[in-house]
This record gives C-alpha cells, sequence and structure tokens, in this order.
C-alpha cells in the first residue's frame, strides 16, 4: 500500500486503555467537501494485535473534524467500534469519510479502548478508497455515520 507520508495521522502508535487521539492531524486548507468525487477514508493498518488481559475489550475509532487544530469543538464524523479479536496484527480496517458530511478544516482520529488493560498499534493514513486493500474487508460494517 503506498501513500503520502503527510497524511498519516499515527505511525504505529501504541494505544492503552482509555481515549488518545492521532499524533498528527490532517489540514484540509480550504476544500472542505473531502470525499466529494473520489470516495476517502482512513485506512487503519494494525502494527500491533490487540490484546487485554481479561481476553475482552473493545476499541473505538472515530475521524473527528473541527475548524481549529486544538479541536476545542470537535464533531465525529464516522465512529467504529471493533472487538479486540478482529484486531490481529497485520489487519486493514477502514473508516470511510462520509462526502460532504460536515468535515471541517483539521480532522484527526480519535482512538478509545474499553475494556481490561487493552492495547493495540495503529498506523493510520488518509488516503482514496480505491488505493487501500480490499482483502473482503467489508467497509461498513460496524460503522456510524455521524450527522
Amino acid at each position: 500500500m503506498n501513500y503520502d507520508k503527510n497524511d498519516v495521522l499515527s505511525s504505529a502508535q501504541a494505544l492503552t486503555s482509555g481515549t488518545a487521539v492521532s499524533t498528527n492531524y490532517k489540514n484540509l486548507g480550504g476544500d472542505y467537501n473531502f470525499g466529494v468525487g473520489e470516495p476517502v477514508g482512513v485506512a487503519l493498518i494494525v502494527t500491533t494485535g490487540a490484546a487485554t488481559s481479561a481476553g475482552s475489550g473493545t476499541f473505538t475509532f472515530e475521524i473527528e473534524t473541527d475548524s481549529v487544530s486544538t479541536f476545542a469543538t470537535g464533531t465525529i464524523l464516522i465512529s467504529r467500534t471493533i472487538p479486540g479479536a478482529d484486531l490481529a496484527e497485520g489487519e486493514v480496517l477502514v473508516l470511510p469519510i462520509p462526502a460532504d458530511k460536515g468535515c471541517k478544516q483539521f480532522n484527526r482520529i480519535k482512538y478509545i479502548l474499553a475494556g481490561t488493560s487493552p492495547t493495540v498499534g495503529i498506523t493510520a493514513v488518509f488516503m482514496p478508497i480505491k488505493g487501500i486493500p480490499s482483502n473482503g474487508i467489508n467497509y461498513a460494517a460496524g460503522s456510524s455515520v455521524g450527522t
């Protein structure tokens, strides 16, 4: 999978219990209609498989958008909750960005890990959907689109 380093939101980011945000954000400049025309999304590449101490846990991935880079009043464009058992190393998941659904200038990923000591490593990249390997992935499964 090829991608531009400027589109990387997280690079093998180690996540643990609680809420965290991607180490980088995507600045769309003046084009807030991201995804109108060619569908785009965020590829979530599992770099370290999910683990929990009790064998259970949920991992929620959200695309957050705001007009300021501090995300003071950020809103969620899309949210997807995945059980830890589905986050094996090497898995590629997709958060499709809804076309013209209130996307603002700055965008990042919010990670919410729940359960007993959940951990996972993620690389997250903004990219055209057609550039993300499909390997039988159901893009819509487990996703909900914000309004």
